[in-house]
C-alpha cells in the first residue's frame, strides 16, 4: 500500500478501513467474531487481524483434550502471562461465563456505524485541513442533527478519496482500473443507488410545503457524478431543470433552496457553452431574462463567479450560437447582441462585489469582474458570425473608446477585435494567476482563453494548461474538470480554431458546485 493511499485512510485492498456488518459468526478469533467478519482461524493470531492492523484477541475455546481454554482477550491465570486458564468442569463453566460477559462488552464497543465514524475521522484528518489554508475556516457538517444524511456524507467522502487518488496519479481513474480502489468504487455505486432511492422518495412526496427539497437531492447526485464518474451528469442536470419546471419555475423557489437553484442554473449555463449546438440542455429555455436574473442573482456561484447580467448575456450568446447553426440570425438578434455586449462595460461591478462578497473578499470580486466581462465578450466573438462581430465593433462607441488605436474599419476588423480581447483576457489572467486563491472561480474564463489560444502562441497554450492543472489539483475541484483540459490539448494539436470544433461533444467545464 502506498503512503498516499495510507494517508487517505485506505486499507491494503484500497477501501476505506471499515468492518462490514454481517450476521454473527460462530467460529474464529474473538476480534473477528465481534466484528462479524470471516476469520481464517490461524493461531495464535489470525492473518485477517494482522492484515487489517487490529489486535487479535485470540480464541474462545481451545479444542485440546476436551478442556476449555481461554486465550488473549479474556482474564488469564495470574501466575503466568501465557498460561492456559485453569481447567476442570467448574473452572471451565466459570471461565465460559466470564467469556460471555466480556464478549457482550466487546460487542458494545464495535458499533454498526463504524464506517460512518471512520468517514468523520477522514473528514477531520484529510478533508478539512486541505480546505482551511484557502478559506481560513471551514463550516463542519451538522453531524449531530437527526436530519443529517449519513448516506450523502459517506458518498461525498468516498468521492473525495477517489478524486484524490486520480489527482495523485495525474489522470482520471476509471472504475475497475486500479484494484486498490475497488472497495471505494463498490461503496460509491452502493451509496449512489441508495441516494437515488432517497431522492425519488423526496420527489414522490412533493408538496407545496417542502420547499422543493427534491432539488437538493438531485443536485447531490449531479455533483457526485461529476466528482469521479462523469456518466450521468447531463441526465441529472436535465432532471434538476424538469423538477424546477414542475415546481413552477424560479419564482416559486423560496428560502435556502434558492442557493441550490442558483448553483443548478449556473451549471447548466456553463455546460451549454462547452456542448455542441445540437446537444444543448434546454430545460431553462422558456424562462425569461427576469426569471433567470431572480435565480442567478441570489449568490455568486463557484462555477461561474460573475455578475448575474453576465450570465444572462452568456445564455443569450449560446442561444444565438444555436440559431446561427440553424441558419437563423435576424436583425433583432443582432441589435440585442450589440446592446448586451456594450452593456458588459457599464455594469456596476463595485456595487456587485460589495453586495455579493464578504468584506475581506471584496477585492477578489473586483479582480473577477473584468476577467469575466472580457471572457463573455470573447465567447461571443469566438462563436457568433464574423460579420455580426465586425459590425458591432465598427458601430460601437464603447469599442472605439476602449481600444482607440484599434482599426475597426476594413476587412481585418474581426481579427483585430478578436486579438484585442484574447490578449486582454490573457493579460488579466496572468496578473491574478499567482495571487488569487479562489482558483476554481477562474475556470470558465481560462477555458475561453484556451480556445482563443489555438490561434495564438505555444506560450499561451502552455500558460492555459498550467493554470487548468493548478485548478484541477485544488482539493475542492471536481475530478472531471480534467476532461476539459484533455479536450483543449486535442484541439490545439489538431490545428483547428473554431469553438464548435473544440467542443464536438458535451464537456463538463465545471470545477466546483
Amino acid at each position: 500500500m502506498s503512503s498516499f493511499e495510507g494517508s487517505l485512510g485506505l486499507n491494503q485492498t484500497g477501501g476505506l478501513r471499515q468492518k462490514r456488518w454481517t450476521p454473527r459468526v460462530k467460529s474464529g478469533c474473538l476480534t473477528c467474531r465481534t466484528r462479524r467478519v470471516k476469520c481464517d482461524e490461524t493461531r495464535p493470531v489470525c492473518k485477517r487481524c494482522v492484515k487489517t492492523r487490529v489486535e487479535c484477541r485470540g480464541y474462545a475455546v481451545e479444542p485440546a483434550d476436551g478442556e476449555a481454554t481461554l486465550h488473549a482477550g479474556l482474564p488469564k491465570d495470574s501466575t503466568s502471562e501465557g498460561q492456559h486458564f485453569a481447567t476442570g468442569p467448574r473452572r471451565s463453566a466459570e471461565s465460559l461465563q466470564q467469556y460471555k460477559r466480556k464478549e457482550r462488552l466487546y460487542a458494545t464497543l464495535d458499533h454498526p456505524d463504524w464506517e460512518y465514524f471512520d468517514a468523520i475521522r477522514y473528514y477531520f484528518q484529510i478533508v478539512k485541513p486541505s480546505r482551511m489554508p484557502e478559506t481560513g475556516e471551514v463550516l463542519d457538517p451538522p453531524f449531530h442533527l437527526p436530519v443529517f444524511s449519513k448516506t450523502k456524507f459517506l458518498s461525498q467522502i468516498i468521492c473525495d478519496q477517489i478524486s484524490r487518488a486520480s489527482k495523485a496519479r495525474g489522470r482520471l481513474l476509471e472504475p475497475g482500473e486500479d484494484p486498490a480502489l475497488a472497495g471505494s468504487w463498490e461503496r460509491h455505486h452502493r451509496y449512489t443507488v441508495d441516494y437515488i432511492r432517497f431522492t425519488n422518495e423526496l420527489v414522490r412526496r412533493d408538496d407545496s410545503s417542502n420547499g422543493a427539497i427534491g432539488l437538493h437531492g438531485i443536485m447531490h447526485l449531479l455533483v457526485v457524478d461529476l466528482y469521479v464518474k462523469r456518466s450521468f451528469w447531463r441526465a441529472h442536470l436535465n432532471g434538476f431543470l424538469a423538477y424546477l419546471q414542475h415546481r413552477g419555475g424560479p419564482r416559486n423557489i423560496k428560502g435556502q433552496t434558492r442557493a441550490t437553484l442558483n448553483t443548478g442554473l449556473a451549471l447548466a449555463v456553463s455546460a451549454n457553452t462547452t456542448s455542441p449546438v445540437a446537444d444543448q440542455i434546454k430545460g431553462f429555455d422558456h424562462f425569461t431574462d427576469e426569471e433567470l436574473r431572480l435565480a442567478l442573482d441570489y449568490q455568486v456561484c463557484g462555477t461561474m463567479g460573475c455578475h448575474a447580467d453576465l450570465l444572462i448575456t452568456t445564455i443569450n450568446i449560446t442561444r444565438w450560437r444555436v440559431s446561427v447553426a440553424n441558419g437563423v440570425f435576424l436583425a433583432p438578434q443582432q441589435a440585442k447582441m450589440q446592446s448586451m455586449l456594450d452593456e458588459t462595460w457599464h455594469l456596476d461591478m463595485a456595487k456587485w462585489a460589495a453586495d455579493k462578497f464578504p468584506e475581506d473578499q471584496v477585492a477578489d470580486g473586483l479582480m473577477l469582474a473584468p476577467i469575466y466581462a472580457t471572457a463573455v465578450r470573447l465567447y461571443a466573438i469566438l462563436t457568433l458570425p464574423r460579420i455580426a462581430i465586425a459590425t458591432w465593433a465598427s458601430c460601437s462607441a464603447q469599442v472605439r473608446a476602449i481600444y482607440p488605436k484599434l482599426s475597426v474599419r476594413g476587412p481585418d476588423t474581426y481579427e483585430n477585435i478578436r486579438n484585442a480581447h484574447a490578449e486582454e483576457l490573457m493579460r488579466l489572467l496572468q496578473q491574478v494567476a499567482l495571487e488569487y486563491d479562489l482558483r476554481t472561480a477562474l475556470a470558465w474564463p481560462v477555458v475561453v482563453a484556451g480556445v482563443a489560444a489555438a490561434s495564438s502562441t505555444a506560450e499561451d497554450q502552455i500558460f492555459v494548461a498550467k493554470m487548468m492543472l493548478s485548478i484541477w489539483e485544488h482539493p475542492a475541484t471536481l475530478c472531471t474538470f480534467m476532461m476539459t483540459l484533455e479536450k483543449l490539448r486535442t484541439f490545439w494539436a489538431s490545428g483547428k480554431t473554431d469553438w464548435n470544433e473544440c467542443f464536438d461533444e458535451p464537456v463538463a467545464c465545471i470545477p466546483a458546485p
